[in-house]
């Protein structure tokens, strides 16, 4: 395995002084080690550190981590529970909806298309979010799973962190449409996305990218 270098200071971002991001325990974890696989490598960090899952920056998520999150009124994020992304996602189901996704895309030219097989190993959690991150299995291709959980509208921005890039590095995504699940995909890997300003939208007949 090869090293990988990421430097903590970019994934959960230098809290205020006195500010204890870990006063509630469930927005903390302890992050061991993370591998990715990059080409035909795969590269490993040893992260061995405790890092917040929402700080100033937004909601950071490793690759291969799922967490749930209440939404407040006015956009903020408060973690419920978190756990492995292949507790949530089934891998042979995933490889076909991706496949489904690119083969839609293609033939459209559109950003987004709709699909017809559900990743997901059990029920949608209610009234919360949950986002899912992990690798397509044999490949360096990322997906986020995106599961909108309430009535309401989301947007959001996105920052990934890429494996050899320094910083991170804005990404598009799709609206979250009430009570449906939106997956982002992208053909290379990614170690750490950071969601921010998540923020209600007005509803429309349309699923809008940016």
């Amino acid at each position: 395995m090869i090293a990988l270098l990421l430097a903590a200071g970019l994934l959960a971002g230098d809290p205020e002084p006195g500010t204890n991001l870990c006063a509630d325990p469930r927005n903390c974890r302890e992050v061991g080690q993370v591998a990715i696989q990059v080409g035909t490598q795969t590269l490993a960090a040893d992260i061995n550190e405790t890092i917040p899952f929402v700080s100033e920056d937004g909601l950071s998520l490793f690759v291969g981590e799922s967490v749930v999150v209440i939404v407040g009124d006015e956009g903020e994020l408060m973690v419920e529970s978190h756990g492995p992304a292949a507790e949530i996602i089934t891998e042979d189901k995933l490889m076909q909806a991706a496949a489904e996704m690119n083969a839609a895309m293609a033939a459209s030219g559109l950003d987004v298309a709709p699909s017809t097989i559900d990743p997901i190993a059990s029920g949608r959690p209610q009234n919360r979010v949950r986002l899912s991150m992990m690798q397509l299995p044999g490949s360096e291709e990322t997906v986020l799973l995106v599961e909108n959980g309430y009535g309401r509208r989301f947007d959001y921005q996105a920052f990934m962190q890429v494996p050899g890039r320094r910083g991170p590095e804005y990404t598009t995504t799709c609206e979250l449409v009430p009570d449906f699940m939106v997956l982002e995909h992208w053909p290379h890997a990614i170690a750490v996305i950071t969601v921010t300003e998540l923020t209600e939208v007005t509803p429309s007949r349309e699923i809008v990218c940016d």
